[in-house]
């Protein structure tokens, strides 16, 4: 029932609004929502959102990679498009080993991968769509 009443579109700006940007920095991520209960003070509903992005800090620009915090997501309702609510969620860098292994390759490329987890609670108000 709250998947039906919780109906939503995620949208994730990056890099801000019109800041032209190449992402080769970025080489993956997931994004998540947890519903976590409602509100004693507005009676809407939370969510938990968790965006994870991965970020080649080899290959990928410095400049490119500091515009990535914080991560701004936006909520959405996704029946009339009225913006639900947002965030700026800031994040620490979180340098990843390069555990690299495998028999079949001898000369393994060097790798150097980051990660950066964003997390807020977002309120969405109850709608019965």
């Amino acid at each position: 029932m709250r998947g039906r009443l919780l109906t939503i579109w995620i949208l994730f700006l990056v890099f801000g609004f019109a800041i032209p940007s190449k992402a080769s920095h970025i080489v993956g991520g997931e994004m998540t929502y947890v519903y976590v209960g409602r509100s004693d003070i507005t009676g809407s509903y939370q969510y938990k959102i968790t965006l994870t992005i991965y970020e080649d800090c080899l290959n990928g620009q410095p400049d490119a990679i500091a515009e990535d915090n914080p991560g701004i997501i936006f909520v959405y309702d996704m029946v009339n498009g009225a913006l639900v609510d947002t965030g700026a969620v800031f994040a620490p860098i979180v340098p990843l080993p390069a555990n690299f292994n495998n028999s079949c390759i001898k000369n393994a490329t060097a790798t150097c991968l980051e990660k950066r987890t964003f997390t807020q609670v977002f309120n969405v108000p109850y709608s019965n769509h």
